[in-house]
Formats: structure tokens, C-alpha cells, sequence
């Protein structure tokens, strides 16, 4: 009876495991290699696709930069005559005839204004000519990748940019800025010692050395540190003296009000920069009549400045009227001694007598 029972066991592991003949068990085998095979390249496939998919990305974001770059650059060969014509008035060149009006255009008691913008760009092109106008562009463009390398590389680094930063950027591009500045400043006396960039850059560090090529540095880094240290202590001032109150709460429940309370505070960021670009402006001016120091260009002799030794004494030499200047680009008012020309026409005098 036992072994009956033994024997229908056997028969019944027989059925359910049958015994597979070799052949059948080499072909599932091979079946397996190749569904794990299959696999693989499956999973290659992926693999595949998820780096062409990342190399496209990144290929259509450099085409962007590039794009970027290109209308960045556009725009500031476009902006430039502004540059140039502003530095010139930071010199005190005002070689055009005035005109007398009103203080506020309808009204106001009789003033004498400078030539705006417009009118101080087209003269300058009719006495000179219109390439006068895009003097430095070359240097303008070393500053801009430059700064805007040095700024990249620290961004990706750290992903944000803190003041420190700021200022390394500001300092490695000190010499393209100084070199653009000089470029300008020749305009004035009809000179051609800076023809490039790089030229000037040759010129100054021979003649100069490290002092030269980085003059000016000093009361720029204080602009710019009067400037984001000013914007960051009145913004957070101001945003923490209006967000315990509902014009200032972006918490609240009502959805409008808490629009509302952003938009202020976008305001605010917006605002607030602007006024203070205007404490910080002053250094700008002192930074760039610094630039031409020790140059032996003609607008830093007399008559057009005296030497100085320190950005201090340039600042006290332009703190009567000079400190402003360029700030203003439209109704700019001359504030300083006027002479009569050839022409029995009114002229600003701005030049120093010792």
C-alpha cells in the first residue's frame, strides 16, 4: 500500500515537473540571453534618448546666449553715443552755445541751459565727425564680457552673486574701463593716443604700470558700495515698516489686497535703486575725471583741470558745481560762470585758472 501511494507521487511529480529535454532547455536559455539583451539595448535606447534630449537643451540654450549676447552687444553700440556724449560732460567739455529760457520751460525766472543730448550729439558729430560718437566701443565691449565673465563664473559657483563679488567684477574690469574713458577723453583735445583697446592697454601699463591702469578705482568701489548698501538698508527699512500693515501684508486673505501688497513691494525694489543710483552718481564723475590722471592727455591740464594727487582732490575741486555733472541730459541748467564768445553768443565756462 505504501508503496502504491509512492509510486502515485512519482506520477504526479512527473505531470506537474515534467523532464525537459536538453534542446528545449538550451532554447529557453538562449530566450532568456535575448529578452536580457533586449533589455539592455531597451534601457540603452533610454539612455540614448535622455542625452540627445539634455544635449539638445543645451545646445538650444547656447544658440539663446549667443542670440543674448549678439542684441546685448546691439544695444550697446546702439546706447554708446549716450556714453560718450555723458563723459564728455562729466569733463566739463561744453565747447556749444547756450540758450536762455525759462527754469521750468513756461515758467520760471530766465536761466541759461546747456545743449541737451540730442543737440549736444549733433554738434559733436558736425565739429568732429560721426565716428566720434562710437569712440571706446571696443573697450565698452571688453567691460561688458569681463565683468560678465566674472560675474558667471562666480554665479555658478555659488549661485547667487553677494556684494564682495560685485566689487571683484568692478576691479578685474577696472583697466578695459579706464582704457575706454581715456578713449573718450581725447575727443576733447583732438588726440589720438588710445586707438584700441588693446593698444591703450600697451600704452598705459608702459607709461603708468598698475597705478594707471586701475586710477579711478577707489571712489568707484565707494559709489558702488554707497549704492548697494544704501538700496538693501532702505528697502529693508521701508519693507519692514510697511508689512505689519495691510498695504504691506502679501499674507492676507483677501486675494486682491495681497496682489495689492506685492505690487507695492515690487514698487519699492523698483524705486527705490533709483533714488539712490543719484548719491552714488557723484563717484561715478570723480571715478572717471580720476581715469585720465597721469594720462598727458589735454583734459588733465590746465586749462581744462589742475593735477590732482588723490581722488580726494578732485573731489574737492568738483564739489562747487562739478559733482552733477551729466546727471541730467535734458533742461541742464548752467549753473557756473558763462563768457561771451566771438559770435557774441553765451557760452559755459568751465575752464580752471590756477
Amino acid at each position: 500500500m505504501c508503496a502504491g501511494f509512492i509510486n502515485q507521487q512519482d506520477q504526479q511529480n512527473v505531470l506537474i515537473h515534467p523532464v525537459r529535454p536538453p534542446g528545449e532547455l538550451q532554447a529557453l536559455q538562449v530566450l532568456d540571453n535575448i529578452a536580457a539583451e533586449m533589455e539592455n539595448i531597451d534601457h540603452l535606447r533610454q539612455r540614448t534618448i535622455r542625452e540627445m534630449e539634455k544635449a539638445l537643451r543645451k545646445q538650444e540654450e547656447l544658440e539663446l546666449d549667443k542670440v543674448e549676447e549678439t542684441l546685448t552687444l546691439m544695444a550697446m553700440a546702439a546706447v554708446h553715443p549716450i556714453t560718450v556724449t555723458r563723459a564728455l560732460i562729466q569733463f566739463g567739455y561744453e565747447p556749444f552755445q547756450t540758450t536762455v529760457g525759462p527754469r521750468y520751460v513756461f515758467f520760471g525766472q530766465p536761466v541759461v541751459f546747456l545743449p541737451n543730448l540730442f543737440s549736444y550729439m549733433r554738434q559733436l558729430t558736425k565739429e568732429n565727425k560721426l565716428s566720434t560718437l562710437f569712440e571706446g566701443l571696443d573697450s565698452a565691449i571688453c567691460v561688458h564680457i569681463v565683468g560678465g565673465t566674472v560675474d558667471g563664473i562666480v554665479w555658478k559657483q555659488e549661485d547667487e552673486l553677494t556684494d564682495s563679488e560685485s566689487f571683484l567684477a568692478v576691479t578685474v574690469s577696472r583697466p578695459f574701463t579706464v582704457c575706454l574713458i581715456r578713449q573718450i577723453a581725447q575727443v576733447i583735445g583732438n588726440e589720438t593716443k588710445y586707438t584700441t583697446c588693446a593698444q591703450a592697454l600697451s600704452v598705459i601699463g608702459k607709461q603708468e604700470g598698475p597705478g594707471g591702469l586701475f586710477s579711478g578705482l577707489a571712489p568707484q568701489i565707494l559709489g558702488e558700495l554707497l549704492v548697494i548698501w544704501g538700496v538693501h538698508l532702505i528697502t529693508h527699512g521701508i519693507q519692514r515698516a510697511i508689512l505689519r500693515t495691510e498695504v504691506g501684508d502679501t499674507k492676507q486673505q483677501d486675494e486682491n489686497k495681497a496682489k495689492a501688497a506685492k505690487d507695492v513691494h515690487k514698487f519699492i525694489h523698483t524705486a527705490v535703486p533709483f533714488v539712490v543710483n543719484s548719491f552714488g552718481y557723484p563717484y561715478s564723475v570723480v571715478s572717471n575725471v580720476m581715469a585720465v590722471a597721469g594720462s598727458g592727455l589735454a583734459v588733465s591740464f590746465l586749462p581744462y583741470s589742475p593735477s590732482f594727487n588723490s581722488w580726494h582732490g578732485a573731489w574737492d575741486y568738483l564739489r562747487p558745481s562739478g559733482l552733477k555733472r551729466g546727471s541730467r541730459l535734458f533742461l541742464r541748467e548752467q549753473v557756473g560762470a558763462v563768457t561771451v564768445g566771438a559770435d557774441q553768443q553765451l557760452y559755459a565756462s568751465n575752464t580752471y585758472f590756477a
